[in-house]
């Protein structure tokens, strides 16, 4: 939804499947909105992109499954840089070694039309989890988080 800077009401719109949610939002430098989010399709969780004009009206909505695996997968954080380039982070649930339950966190890069560059799968042989993905001046990103690896 949006509100005026009176807090009145603008207007309100779904553009998630059922079961899922926006978790951060965007503005473009073409002043539209990256809405970033994640929903459950077919039973399993996938990471959502969905951009907005500023009235609201759906632009376009694309789904991803940055691990090509089964397994859930949850968005956690994004930026965007000053050519819309998205950064995104998140993890997806695995079972490390078939035993002991665990996430593993996976980074994604897409243009401006919300295609993927780049994904990738990076962390140690036990659980870890992401928890924020910011900017750095010299293009590289910063990554917080947490992990049980020591590897």
């Amino acid at each position: 939804m949006k509100l005026n800077s009176n807090g009145t009401l603008a207007w309100a719109k779904t553009y998630v499947a059922p079961a899922g949610k926006i978790l951060k939002i965007l503005q473009k430098s073409d002043q539209t909105l990256l809405l970033c989010g994640q929903a459950i399709f077919n039973n399993d969780y996938a990471v959502t992109l969905t951009n907005v004009d500023l009235n609201g009206t759906l632009l376009w909505s694309k789904d991803y499954k940055v691990e090509n695996t089964d397994n859930e997968q949850f968005f956690e954080d994004a930026f965007i840089t000053a050519n819309d380039e998205l950064y995104l982070t998140g993890y997806y649930y695995d079972e490390v070694n078939y035993i002991t339950p665990g996430n593993k966190p996976f980074f994604m890069k897409t243009d401006a039309s919300g295609n993927v560059l780049w994904s990738k799968r990076i962390g140690g042989s036990l659980s870890e989890h992401v928890d924020g993905v910011s900017a750095c001046k010299d293009g590289g990103f910063l990554v917080t988080g947490q992990t049980s690896s020591t590897d």
